[in-house]
């Protein structure tokens, strides 16, 4: 499984972009698939997409509820 640190932006506008985030205090992961990827919070190193495919998720906002950073999939 190989994994890749998101970039961290400040808190974007939610009428421009689409942010996904997650209502669970204890699970960071948004979205689960069966790839071979994981996409990780670029400030904590948590674990925000499991399993994806490059390319799948583009154009979209990770919010990490355990360091409460906004994470770019551009």
């Amino acid at each position: 499984m190989q994994s890749r640190k998101l970039k961290i932006i400040p808190k974007p506008d939610e009428s421009e972009r689409v942010i996904l985030r997650t209502d669970s205090k204890d699970i960071s992961i948004i979205i689960k698939g069966e790839g071979d990827l994981d996409l990780l919070c670029g400030s904590c190193g948590a674990i925000l997409a499991k399993g994806i495919n490059e390319g799948q998720i583009r154009n979209i906002v990770l919010y990490c509820n355990k360091c409460r950073s906004y994470n770019d999939t551009l």
